[in-house]
């Protein structure tokens, strides 16, 4: 066990170190979260300042949780938060692309669950991403699996099983419902360019296929800024 954890501490601390320091950096911001939770007057997200940042399976470099996700822990022999006081939380530490699929950054996101666990449980999720260049920006969320969503992937496993054939298409799960009072999560500060940053943003999860064993999910976190 001492050599696996040499090998594994690494991403672990590297994920920590980002969502700590960048808190620290957010200052003052998250103060001003309770004002953000009722959106601005004439906030019109059409005609918003907007920036989209993208991830998947195949972006992520670390990844632990209490076994309540369908993603495989990454890298394999990461630390379980199984059967530990932490299991129901989640730390995933992934690049994050723009929509050519250049990487831009990275990003952390520390997550917790509701307990009892339930498959539309609430997750509290806080995402901080450190983009090349610009600054750091971090936006808290309320998330969860919609009916919709869980009815959709429900149905293409059967499809999926009776016909042996895999499922292709494009399904859009929105996963954040708040704490904002338009459903959307807030931003609650950054540095750098990002500094002082107010608005809301929103994770989508964008399904496109399913062969019977692996999704092909392609997650999207978009910044509605306001200036």
């Amino acid at each position: 066990m001492g050599a696996m954890e040499n090998i594994i501490r690494t991403p672990i601390c590297a994920v920590l170190v980002l969502g700590l320091v960048s808190w620290s950096q957010a200052g003052t911001a998250a103060e001003d979260t309770a004002t953000l939770a009722t959106p601005t007057k004439n906030f019109d997200i059409t005609t918003a300042r907007t920036e989209v940042f993208y991830w998947d399976v195949t972006t992520i470099f670390a990844l632990t949780d209490g076994g309540y996700v369908f993603i495989d822990q990454i890298p394999q022999g990461i630390t379980t938060l199984v059967d530990t006081p932490a299991e129901d939380l989640l730390i995933l530490a992934t690049f994050v692309e723009d929509e050519a699929g250049n990487i831009v950054g990275i990003a952390s996101e520390l997550e917790e669950f509701d307990k009892p666990l339930t498959p539309d449980g609430l997750h509290d999720a806080t995402w901080t991403l450190k983009l090349t260049g610009r600054g750091t920006l971090i936006g808290h969320q309320i998330e969860h699996s919609s009916p919709e969503a869980l009815a959709f992937l429900g149905q293409i496993r059967t499809q999926v099983a009776e016909s042996g054939q895999p499922w292709s298409g494009e399904f859009v799960a929105a996963g954040t419902i708040g704490p904002a009072d338009n459903g959307m999560g807030i931003i609650i500060g950054g540095s750098g360019e990002f500094a002082g940053a107010q608005g809301y943003f929103k994770e989508e999860n964008v399904y496109r296929g399913y062969d019977g064993t692996d999704y092909d999910v392609r997650t999207q976190l978009t910044f509605y800024f306001i200036d």
